[in-house]
C-alpha cells in the first residue's frame, strides 16, 4: 500500500483557512505574483504558525470573558458587532466584494488596551489600543497588521483627545519588514534614535509602523490667563491614493486587478471598520476617506 503524500505548507494553510487561488489574468506575464503564490515550504510554515497563534490567543481571550474584570471583553464584542454591520452595509446582497472574498474568516481582532470612565465598564470609554490582522484571503503569504490607539477625556475647562492609526505589512520569507517603502522608512528612523517634532510624521520606529492618520486635540498652553481652545491636530500625509494602492497591491498581489472584486472606498471601510466602534469616525475621518484623497 502507497503511503500517502504529506501535504506541503502551502496545501495545509490553503486547506485549513480556505484561501483562494488567484486568477489567472493576475498571473498572467507577472512571475513575481506567481512565484510569491508558490513560496517556499519555510515561508509557508512561518505563516501557518503565525495566523493559529494569533488563533489560540482569540479562542483563550474569548474563553476568559466570563472573568472579564477589565471590560476587554466587552469591548472586542463592540467591536466584532460593528465590523459585521459595516460588512453587511458595504455588501448587502452578499455577493461580491467583502462577501466573495469572506473577508471576516481572514481577520482577527484583538484589544491591548482599555479603560472606562467608570468601574461597570457600561460608560464612556476613555482610551484603547486596538489589533487587527487581516490575511490576504488568496493564496499569499501576506498580511496587514493595523493598531489604533484612542484616549478621550473631559475635564474641567479642557478637554484631551487623541487618535491615531497605524499600519505594517507582515510577509514571512524570514526578510524585515514589508514592502520598498517600509524597508526604506525602517533603514531611515533607526530605533535608538528618538524624534521630536510636528505631528506629521509617517513612521514610528518604535512599533516599526507608518502613521496612515492621526488627530488630537492640542494641549492647553502653560500660560497664565490664557484659556485653552478647542483646535485639532490632524495628520493625514500618508493617507493617500498610493499608500492606499501599497495596501490593496500587499494584500491582494495586485492593487489594479483587485478593483475588479472590491473598490478602494469598500477596500479602505472593511478594513479600518475593524477598529471602529461608531463614536470614533470623527467627521475629519469620514470627509478624508471620502475626498481628502481621491478614494472612490
Amino acid at each position: 500500500m502507497n503511503e500517502e503524500t504529506p501535504l506541503s505548507w502551502r496545501e495545509r494553510c490553503t486547506q485549513e483557512f480556505s484561501l483562494l487561488s488567484l486568477p489567472g489574468e493576475w498571473t498572467a506575464n507577472n512571475d513575481a505574483l506567481s512565484n510569491l503564490s508558490v513560496s517556499d515550504d519555510e515561508t509557508w510554515k512561518r505563516y501557518h504558525e503565525f495566523r493559529t497563534r494569533l488563533v489560540r490567543e482569540q479562542t483563550s481571550r474569548n474563553e476568559d470573558d466570563d472573568d472579564d474584570d477589565e471590560g476587554y471583553g466587552k469591548l472586542l464584542q463592540r467591536c466584532q458587532e460593528a465590523f459585521r454591520d459595516e460588512l453587511r452595509r458595504l455588501d448587502p446582497t452578499g455577493g461580491r466584494g467583502v462577501s466573495s472574498l469572506d473577508w471576516q474568516s481572514h481577520t482577527i481582532q484583538q484589544i491591548e488596551h482599555c479603560n472606562w470612565e467608570d468601574l461597570e465598564y457600561d460608560g464612556d470609554l476613555r482610551s484603547a489600543t486596538y489589533l487587527s490582522y487581516i490575511f490576504s484571503p488568496y493564496a499569499l503569504p501576506h498580511a496587514l497588521n493595523f493598531k489604533h490607539y484612542y484616549h478621550l477625556r473631559a475635564r474641567m475647562n479642557w478637554g484631551e483627545f487623541h487618535c491615531e492609526w497605524l499600519f505594517s505589512m507582515l510577509r514571512f520569507d524570514g526578510k524585515p519588514h514589508g514592502d520598498e517603502v517600509q524597508q526604506e522608512l525602517a533603514y531611515s528612523w533607526p530605533m535608538s534614535w528618538h524624534y521630536r517634532g510636528p505631528s506629521q510624521v509617517v513612521y514610528k520606529a518604535q512599533e516599526k509602523m507608518e502613521v496612515l492618520a492621526s488627530n488630537g486635540l492640542i494641549d492647553p498652553p502653560h500660560v497664565e490667563g490664557v484659556e485653552w481652545a478647542h483646535v485639532e491636530d490632524i495628520n493625514v500625509s500618508n493617507f493617500t491614493s498610493l499608500t492606499v494602492q501599497r495596501l490593496r497591491g500587499w494584500l491582494f498581489g495586485s492593487s489594479f486587478h483587485s478593483l475588479t472584486v472590491m473598490d478602494n472606498f469598500s477596500f479602505l471601510a472593511s478594513t479600518l471598520c475593524i477598529l471602529w466602534i461608531g463614536w470614533i469616525w470623527y467627521g475629519w475621518w469620514f470627509y478624508w476617506i471620502h475626498m481628502g484623497t481621491g478614494i472612490r
